[in-house]
């Protein structure tokens, strides 16, 4: 995926919940992938297309997707 123009929209550490998890963060991104067939060649089927449209619509939904994510794509 070197070749293939992305753009970096967001990145961040994002603290892991309390107690079970003290001092874990993770570093979440949000990439813009111009040619979405190098990702799939590259990467098969781990990843899949979702337009912005259609995030906000699942994130509208009770238990499809979970907090930890609404907050990764916040910045959107």
């Amino acid at each position: 995926m070197d070749d293939a123009p992305v753009t970096t929209v967001y990145a961040a550490r994002h603290n892991e919940e309390g107690g079970r998890f003290w001092r874990k963060t993770n570093e979440n991104r949000l990439l813009f992938v111009d040619d979405l067939a190098a990702v799939a060649e590259l990467h098969g089927d781990r990843f899949f297309a979702a337009s912005l449209a259609q995030i906000k619509a699942l994130c509208l939904i009770d238990d499809v997707i979970s907090p930890f994510v609404k907050s990764i794509i916040a910045p959107l």
